[in-house]
């Protein structure tokens, strides 16, 4: 029991590196770059800009809209399953903003743990299905991924490590969504890239 409380400690308490990383991002600011990326993480909320990507790619993408469009909303339902129901309720950890109060925050404050980055794991989640669908798709939707992480040390919203841990995670919930999709419901991911 007691091994547990501390491997929880840990996660609750972020190292001294994670802090001097997101002091640097943090601490490089700019007026127009505020407005930008906090329309970026306003539309990354609820993974707004992927299901709208998602929807797009259903309408228009006659041949793998469909399955690229259900493979996306597993992802996100498994994303929001082990990051908001068991992975930000077992290890709460405070808001950066919170505990160092002369970082540079925009944003809504939020009471939910900061460990791990929702928006990171949905957005990697995302991605990784999403770029199924062609080549192409994939150098329109990296910009979109990495300034939404950069949005996450910018606001002042995560520590490094809930970012890492977002990747991480998201990559969980893409692979068990193409697992999902091949093993449950038949779904056929090989020649996606084929005369795109």
């Amino acid at each position: 029991m007691a091994l547990i409380k501390t491997m929880i400690n840990i996660f609750q308490i972020p190292p001294k590196w994670d802090f001097q990383i997101l002091e640097i991002i943090n601490n490089f600011h700019r007026p127009f770059l505020d407005t930008i990326l906090v329309f970026i993480s306003n539309i990354g909320e609820y993974a707004i800009i992927w299901l709208i990507i998602g929807l797009f790619l259903l309408f228009f993408d006659k041949k793998n809209g469909k399955i690229i469009f259900v493979t996306l909303a597993i992802a996100l339902i498994i994303e929001v399953i082990i990051n908001d129901g068991i992975l930000k309720t077992i290890f709460y950890r405070e808001r950066p903003y919170v505990l160092f109060t002369d970082l540079h925050h925009l944003g809504p404050n939020t009471a939910n743990s900061s460990f791990v980055s929702g928006h990171t794991a949905s957005s990697i989640a995302a991605f990784l299905v999403l770029i199924k669908s062609s080549k192409k798709i994939f150098y329109l939707l990296l910009p979109i991924v990495l300034l939404m992480i950069w949005t996450r040390f910018y606001l002042g919203m995560h520590y490094p490590s809930d970012v890492i841990s977002g990747i991480i995670v998201g990559y969980i919930c893409a692979t068990l969504a193409f697992l999902i999709g091949k093993k449950v419901l038949k779904f056929k991911y090989d020649h996606y890239h084929q005369n795109k």
